[in-house]
């Protein structure tokens, strides 16, 4: 079984260096930014691996959504 890895700022550069890396060595990854279209991009790079999802953190209630959409997915370690 793969680790899942949740990035957030996935689309900004470092993000990007993240989730390429976490790819590269086989883990599954949430990548979450505040717009769909880079995160689309990651997944489309990535299928199978990256899994897109928008968030905007400064929102108590965005963040709590994000939460209970990854418990569906699984606990990241």
């Amino acid at each position: 079984m793969t680790d899942l890895a949740v990035i957030l700022g996935a689309t900004g550069g470092l993000g990007t260096a993240v989730v390429d890396a976490f790819a590269t060595r086989g883990d599954r990854i949430i990548a979450v930014a505040r717009s769909i279209t880079g995160v689309s991009e990651l997944a489309a790079k990535y299928p199978g691996r990256v899994t897109g999802d928008t968030a905007n953190l400064t929102s108590r209630q965005d963040v709590d959504d994000l939460w209970e959409r990854i418990d569906r997915v699984g606990v990241p370690r």
